[in-house]
């Protein structure tokens, strides 16, 4: 997944590129994304597949529930969304931290995530969590926003598709 250089990591081309193209959907139908993010610097920082492996579902919630207990120890408040593939067939538990750059690139790391998404003015870019050189700008974060009547279906059949989880 990621290739050595030097002391740095580069993110393999074919693996940047989808976490490029990636789509972000409420995890509760009362909250709105962009509404969480309108003037805000933070991060999103999924809390799910570790290093970029594919994990259960099981393995996935008690990696969850680490990184929100320790947000929640730190007083970082967090806003739970979905980030993953347009039509959501991959997707992934994630947060929105409200954070700067250098305290993002450090949760990322802790997270053991491979890449972060930082937004600023509305913007969304992917940065590689150990290699801060690697980085694109994704676009505007209210085009890679999807309504949420579709993806609250999807949502309630969490493992149902799912190519995020593993199989047990």
């Amino acid at each position: 997944m990621q290739i050595e250089v030097g002391v740095r990591y580069a993110i393999d081309a074919k693996l940047w590129q989808l976490y490029c193209d990636v789509y972000f959907s409420s995890y509760s139908e009362n909250t709105n994304i962009l509404g969480l993010t309108d003037g805000v610097k933070g991060a999103i920082i999924s809390v799910w597949n570790p290093f970029g492996q594919t994990l259960t579902l099981q393995q996935n919630a008690l990696f969850s529930r680490k990184v929100l207990t320790y947000l929640n120890c730190k007083a970082i408040p967090y806003f739970l969304l979905w980030g993953g593939s347009k039509d959501m067939t991959y997707r992934e538990l994630s947060v929105l931290v409200r954070v700067d750059r250098t305290r993002a690139y450090q949760l990322a790391q802790q997270f053991k995530q491979l890449a972060y998404y930082y937004v600023e003015n509305g913007i969304l870019m992917l940065i590689n969590s150990h290699n801060r050189q690697q980085r694109t700008v994704v676009g505007g974060l209210h085009r890679r926003v999807l309504k949420a009547s579709s993806s609250h279906k999807r949502r309630n059949a969490l493992t149902a598709g799912n190519l995020a989880i593993a199989k047990p």
